[in-house]
């Protein structure tokens, strides 16, 4: 995540954020998510 940041990227998608789920959980988990849980992830 961090060099992502230093490359000043806006985006991102895969592993690192969920795991493949249905429409109606990605919708759902979509609600939900937060991105500031990311900062206790680092890279």
């Amino acid at each position: 995540m961090d060099l992502l940041r230093r490359a000043d990227c806006d985006y991102g998608q895969g592993y690192l954020f969920c795991r493949p789920i249905p429409a109606v959980a990605f919708e759902q988990w979509g609600n939900m998510w937060e991105p500031e849980q990311l900062l206790s992830i680092g890279a």
